[in-house]
Formats: C-alpha cells, sequence, structure tokens
C-alpha cells in the first residue's frame, strides 16, 4: 500500500497517519468546513475538502470514494465512528478495487445489529444478558415488566452511549424510551432499540480480537473499562483486575469462537459484562479499532493499526509471527480520555478555541512510557459538531501503582484553556479507594457523584492551597523587583462557597525557598502554620508546591484582581491583600446576588430536540422541560423548582445559543 484516506477527523485520524508514516505510506485527509486547518489536515500528506458545515460531510460515502481515486489512493481506513461500520460503504470500496482496512462488509451488518449480534454469540456458544428482541412503544411497558427493574434501553444499531437509557421504575419507562429512540434516529439514523437487564455493580471487560482473511483469530488480552458516566468509558486500563486468569482464557475463547462465527478479520472488541460472582455475558461486538486500543497496544507490543493494514494486504497472522501462546501481558497501562465537557455540570459538553493547550512531555523507556493521542493543538477549535473527545492520555509502567500515580501525575501537568475539561475530574477519580485497589464497577461514577464524594476538598488540600498562595506573592512580588512581605492576607473562596474567609498570614524565612507559613484570623493569633518550598515565576501555567514534604500541582490563573488555582477539579480563588490593608477587610462586604426567577437556561448551544411541558402546566422540581441536543448527545434539562410553567420561549427544532431561556417556571 503506497497511499491511504483516511475517512475520519480529529485523534483517530491523526493516529492512523502517524502508523502510515512508520511505514511510508502516504496519507489523505478530508474536512468539513468547520475542520479546514485543524490539526489532522496539518498531518497528512495531502487534504482534500470534503463539503458540509460538520459531521455530514464525513458520511458522504460517493464523494469519499471518488476522492480517494481521484488522489491514487490504494486503500481507505474509516477510523471510528462515521463510516466505520457501515458495511454498504465497505463494499463500495472493495467494489472500486481500493483495500476496505476494515472487517468483512457480512460481519459489520450482523455485528452492527445488537439483537442480530446477541442471536450469534448465542449461537456461537458465548452467554448473553438476559433481554429481549426489538420492541416498540405500544409493547414496551410490558416487554419491561417481563425482563424486571432496573433494565436498559438500547440501540441496536448503537454504540459509545447514545441511544441508551437506564430504567429504574416502570413510570420512566415510556419517556426513556422515547429519549433513546430519538437520540438512536439523529446518532444512527435507525431508531430501533431493544431491552436488556441492568446488572449492577457489574465490570465492563473486552477482548481485542485480530482475524486474517484466512479464518485465523488471535486475542490480544482483556481491557477493563468499568469506570464510565452516561454509558460512556472514561479511563480503561489492561490487563484487569475484574476477573481472574482463568476467566480470561474462558472470555478469550468466547470472543474468537464469536469472531469465527461471523467470518471476522481486521481488529475488532468483543465486550463482555462481569457480574459480582465472577460470570461474563456478551455485550456487543465493535467491528472496528476502539478508543481505548493504546492501552492493549503498550501492554502487549502490538500496533493495531498496522495490523488493520497487513491484514487488508492479505497478510497472515502466523506469517508475522504472531500466536495465540505468544501474547503476554508486559507491565500496565491506563488511558484517560480528556473531554471538552463540565462534569461539575452534568457532564455537559464544552466548545471554544483552544486558547492555551499544554500536554506532558512523552516519554518511553523500560520503565514508564507517557503517551498522548490527540487531535488538537493550542489555537485549535473544538466544535460542537462532534464529540467532545480531545485527547487521550496514556500511560504505561511495570506495575499497576505506578502507571496510575503516573497517569494522576500527567493528567495534573495538563493545562487546556478556552474550553471546559474534564482533566481535574479525571485526576480526582483516581484518588478513590475503589479505583486504586482496582474494585470499581460500572455504577462507581455514578455512586460518587450522588454521594457528593468527589465535593468535599480535604484539610491537607486546604493547607497546600494556602502554600501556593505564597508562591503566587513570591512571584509576583519577583516581577516587580519587590522583596516578598512577611505579612500579608487573603480573601479566599474554594468551590464558590466561603469557607475560610478573610485569612491573615505570617511568613518567615526557614532556608533558600523553604518558608515557614503561619496563618490565622485577620488581627488575631496565628493557629496553623506548615512549611513551604518550591518556585513559581510569573505567566507559568503549573505552580509546583511543596508543603510538609509533599509536592502538588496546581494550575494557576489570573482573572481581574482575583487569582485563580486549581487542583484535581478543586478550584479557589483568592486575592491577596497587602498588610496595611488587612485591618479594614471587615468592612469590604461582597455584594450578595439578588435570586433570579427560576428560568430554565440552557448551559450549551444546540438544537432544541424535545419540549415536554406547555404553557400553564404544572411541574414538579427535577422534571425534564427540555431535551436539547450537542456534540450528537441529548440533554435532558429540568426545573429546579416545584410550580407552574408562565412561559415557554423555545419550539422543536429551534437551534440555539448557550444560556438561552428555555422555560420560565413560577
Amino acid at each position: 500500500m503506497r497511499k491511504l484516506l483516511v475517512a475520519n477527523r480529529g485523534e483517530i485520524a491523526c493516529r492512523v497517519m502517524r502508523s502510515c508514516a512508520s511505514r511510508g505510506i502516504g496519507t489523505v485527509a478530508i474536512y468539513s468546513a468547520v475542520d479546514e486547518g485543524c490539526f489532522h489536515t496539518r498531518l497528512a500528506d495531502e487534504s482534500v475538502f470534503l463539503g458540509g458545515v460538520g459531521g455530514e460531510g464525513y458520511l458522504r460515502g460517493d464523494s469519499i470514494l471518488e476522492i480517494a481515486k481521484a488522489r491514487g489512493c490504494d486503500g481507505i481506513h474509516p477510523g471510528y465512528g462515521f463510516l466505520s461500520e457501515n458495511e454498504e460503504f465497505a463494499d463500495l470500496v472493495e467494489e472500486a478495487g481500493l483495500e476496505w482496512v476494515g472487517p468483512p462488509s457480512g460481519a459489520i451488518k450482523l455485528m452492527g445489529d445488537k439483537i442480530e449480534s446477541r442471536k450469534c454469540a448465542l449461537s456461537a456458544g458465548v452467554p448473553v444478558v438476559p433481554g429481549s428482541s426489538g420492541v416498540d412503544e405500544v409493547h414496551v411497558k410490558e416487554e419491561a415488566g417481563k425482563i424486571g427493574y432496573p433494565l436498559l434501553i438500547k440501540a441496536s444499531a448503537g454504540g459509545g452511549g447514545r441511544g441508551m437509557r437506564l430504567v429504574e421504575r416502570e413510570e420512566d419507562v415510556e419517556v426513556l424510551y422515547g429519549e433513546a429512540v430519538r437520540e438512536s434516529e439523529g446518532a444512527f439514523g435507525d431508531g430501533s432499540v431493544f431491552l436488556e437487564r441492568y446488572i449492577r455493580s457489574s465490570r465492563h471487560v473486552e477482548v481485542q480480537v485480530v482475524g486474517d482473511k484466512g479464518g485465523d483469530v488471535m486475542a490480544w488480552g482483556v481491557r477493563e473499562c468499568s469506570l464510565q458516566r452516561r454509558h460512556q468509558k472514561v479511563i480503561e486500563e489492561a490487563p484487569s483486575l475484574a476477573v481472574r486468569d482463568s476467566v480470561v482464557t474462558r472470555m478469550s475463547e468466547s470472543a474468537v469462537m464469536l469472531a469465527r462465527e461471523v467470518g471476522y478479520f481486521s481488529a475488532g472488541t468483543v465486550e463482555f459484562i462481569v457480574d459480582d460472582a465472577g460470570e461474563y455475558y456478551f455485550l456487543e461486538m465493535n467491528t472496528r479499532l476502539q478508543v481505548e486500543h493504546p492501552v492493549t497496544e503498550e501492554v502487549y507490543g502490538v500496533d493495531l493499526v498496522g495490523l488493520m493494514l497487513d491484514v487488508a494486504e492479505g497478510k497472515r497472522l502466523k506469517d508475522m509471527g504472531y500466536s495465540q501462546g505468544g501474547v503476554k501481558a508486559d507491565g500496565w497501562c491506563f488511558e484517560a480520555r480528556i473531554c471538552a465537557e463540565d462534569a461539575i455540570r452534568g457532564f455537559i459538553p464544552s466548545f471554544g478555541v483552544l486558547d492555551r493547550c499544554v500536554f506532558p512531555e512523552e516519554r518511553r523507556d523500560d520503565e514508564l512510557r507517557v503517551r498522548v493521542d490527540t487531535g488538537v493543538e493550542e489555537g485549535d477549535s473544538i466544535s460542537m459538531y462532534y464529540d467532545t473527545m480531545v485527547a487521550k492520555l496514556i500511560v504505561w509502567s511495570r506495575d499497576r501503582d505506578r502507571a496510575l500515580s503516573e497517569l494522576k501525575k500527567a493528567l495534573d501537568s495538563t493545562v487546556l484553556r478556552g474550553v471546559n475539561v474534564n482533566v481535574g475530574f479525571l485526576s480526582r477519580l483516581l484518588t478513590l479507594d475503589a479505583v486504586r485497589e482496582g474494585k470499581m464497577t460500572t455504577d462507581t461514577i455514578g455512586d460518587v457523584l450522588s454521594g457528593d464524594v468527589l465535593l468535599s476538598c480535604g484539610e491537607d488540600l486546604r493547607v497546600a492551597f494556602f502554600g501556593a498562595t505564597l508562591k503566587v506573592l513570591e512571584g509576583r512580588e519577583r516581577r516587580m523587583g519587590r522583596d516578598c512581605p512577611t505579612r500579608y492576607g487573603l480573601r479566599w473562596k474554594i468551590g464558590g462557597e466561603d469557607l475560610g474567609g478573610d485569612t491573615g498570614i505570617s511568613v518567615e524565612d526557614v532556608d533558600g525557598e523553604l518558608k515557614r507559613m503561619m496563618w490565622g484570623g485577620i488581627g488575631g493569633e496565628y493557629a496553623y502554620g506548615c512549611e513551604v518550598g518550591g518556585r513559581w515565576d510569573l505567566g507559568e501555567v503549573l505552580l509546583r508546591v511543596d508543603v510538609e514534604g509533599k509536592e502538588w500541582v496546581f494550575r494557576v490563573s489570573e482573572e481581574g484582581e482575583y487569582w485563580k488555582l486549581e487542583h484535581c477539579g478543586w478550584e479557589m480563588e483568592f486575592v491577596l491583600i497587602p498588610e496595611r490593608a488587612c485591618g479594614v477587610l471587615k468592612y469590604m462586604i461582597e455584594r450578595e446576588e439578588e435570586e433570579e426567577e427560576c428560568f430554565v437556561i440552557s448551559p450549551i448551544p444546540g438544537v432544541v430536540k424535545k419540549v415536554m411541558v406547555r404553557e400553564g402546566e404544572e411541574v414538579e422540581e427535577g422534571m425534564v422541560v427540555c431535551v436539547v441536543e450537542a456534540m450528537k448527545m441529548e440533554n435532558s434539562l429540568r426545573t429546579e423548582k416545584r410550580g407552574r410553567v408562565k412561559e415557554v420561549y423555545v419550539h422543536e427544532g429551534e437551534t440555539i445559543g448557550r444560556d438561552h431561556k428555555l422555560v420560565w417556571v413560577e
């Protein structure tokens, strides 16, 4: 293969292009109007305008095929998403005499229909989760009653959590059925859904398979993907503590049997649910490369994109030196998905321009590997037309504990500004006992959010925040050519709540950059203290400070009179007060915001998919009043008070901006 068209964009397009570059294969990128000049077009050898504003352009299989032929391409790699699981496009590529770098169209069709894939799994002797075949609006409540609650409504053509809803009680099933159908129609062009029993406290474990065109299929171990929100994976790892070696062997054999059942070749993934008794059940087979494939690559020393290229050219696994007995895990690897979303506000998507973009330095040696897979650079835009993922941080080490701690360091060293990102949330997740001990389940994130576990700032972090303010002060005064004062005051907040009010601080030199801080009430005695080391210079985006012998990393920014420090999603806003002004702080009363009337306001731009209420209707607190679609996801917006709908400001199908008023409840 001499030249390949990559029928995708963003991170996965860049990933495919890097494998091609290592093999001397030329690449052709395609792009829509909003993607002109973006990272994947700059990385490719050639780039061609595809047409369309957003994602619709990447779905024009006939146009893509014409571009590939006009540019002299030998093959097409679809990445994931868009056309990667479109059997008709796969057939068109092969009929045109080009190599389709993916599985056979027949397997795509069978496994792409979740109802049919369940039948294939049963035929291959693979255990499946109890559930139903397709269900319609008339019979959904009846079928749900047979399965029992809780249950999942799942899109037959779906994946990535789209078109999926968890139903806890009978009275919600019809509303959630409608949401799942609409989201499935929007994402996949197919609104058919089915029902499946929801197994609580389950683990999500998947098997990576690769088959060749000669009928050989191999399994490359398992991945743990239990940390999920909205049924979408957040952090993955390989191997997994969820299953014993004997179960891994059985799962791998089941995955290979299913792949052979459907005549599979190329890379694919068979996903399983593991219950608390250690039994596993088939969920689905993804007939494409997975987002989380890098953890398998790092642990098993394989280039999965390269293998896909080899298989497409007709090479046999055994001829390339691969055998099932030779697949051995080496070390442990984690991947964290960095997404443009606000985790604290229900993971609502965020878009804008990345005016600052700092990733950790990549590293590859025998003890530690740090890898960044991304499709953006500083100055690039995050668009409302696509998925929210910005980058993936992948960290490998010899043992799980080291890999986990190094992933946290990598996350803490990542700075992305211009959009809201989930970096702090991901870092905080890694501190949970369930994650550190490898005991997380698919319910872990939901449980900790509902229990406010992630909202409590510990005393050690609060002390570190205070220590960091000293380094900010030193950096500012150094830039001004002044000595750091021995006394200063703070007016501070953490998490938007006034937790400590005004604080006075006294500073003493200990040794060089090591200082002794004491603090307490303004004008009173200093009741607390710590030793603080480190140096920060004005303008740096990361502040590293040593507090009582422990290193902390903060993101730092200046916003008017306020400074902001952020660590693991916790934010401290503070004003540095000169000693001479501390005495009048008590007279500096902040203005309280007047309580607004209850308007339901969209936190994101998007399209109004559904208006659930009418003027004059009585509503309960927490009731869904509107559904807004953005970045391929439906977002249910709820009222925060009980009352009567006074006015509805939008209609279905309307495109709205951020902070647009939707409904007025009085």
